[in-house]
């Protein structure tokens, strides 16, 4: 009986292509709100970032950040708005945004 050692593959290997369109933005933000119960933490937030471009969030405490990253990584569901990472919409294709943003 021999063993063999495991084959390595990198993650390139696992995540499917990212199909996109040329100059498609790889991140859109449009008409952002969240809510917990009546209180308003983001309102009407709207952008884009291009693919390779880096982006930054600057903001006082309590602004809302981490809520923003979370709705961003399709981890919680804006109350309205819509986000969508390389085309695809975070609440309706969860799965394949989490598969390209790791």
């Amino acid at each position: 009986m021999t063993l063999e050692a495991p084959l390595e593959r990198g993650v390139e290997d696992e995540r499917p292509p990212v199909p996109r369109a040329p100059g498609e933005p790889a991140v859109v933000v449009e008409h952002l709100v969240r809510r917990f119960g009546g209180r308003t933490i983001l309102q009407d937030i709207s952008f884009t970032v291009a693919p390779s471009q880096s982006f930054g969030i600057a903001a006082a405490n309590g602004a809302g950040k981490s809520v923003l990253l979370r709705l961003v990584a399709s981890l919680d569901r804006p109350t309205s708005g819509r986000i969508a990472i390389h085309g695809y919409d975070t609440v309706q294709r969860a799965r394949a945004v989490r598969d390209r943003i790791g």
